[in-house]
């Protein structure tokens, strides 16, 4: 299992699919885009160690933990899934134009 961090406003792309953080407190709020299709999770309830998860492809996201500003999320997936945080992945190009196009 892959744990890691992420406050509200942090993604991690899971394969195809990507996840956000939308919201940490009263509760907590995930939102999942997998292709075309959009969709919200939000974990309700003070005690989040009970082993609370979603499904995003053959990804088990489990909800290890909820700080002030920040989630702790377990990923459990096959080796072949890649899963990578949002800001290590590269700009495309639209985002970030050629100097000369300025």
């Amino acid at each position: 299992m892959l744990v890691m961090t992420r406050a509200a406003g942090e993604s991690v792309l899971i394969g195809d699919d990507l996840l956000t953080v939308v919201r940490v407190t009263p509760s907590v709020r995930i939102a999942v885009r997998e292709g075309r299709t959009r969709r919200t999770h939000q974990f309700r309830g003070g005690n989040y160690k009970t082993n609370q998860s979603l499904s995003i492809g053959s990804c088990r996201v489990v909800l290890m933990a909820v700080a002030r500003k920040e989630v702790t999320l377990g990923f459990d997936a096959p080796k072949s899934v890649v899963i990578v945080r949002s800001e290590l992945l590269p700009l495309d190009e639209t985002s970030n134009p050629d100097p000369d196009q300025r």
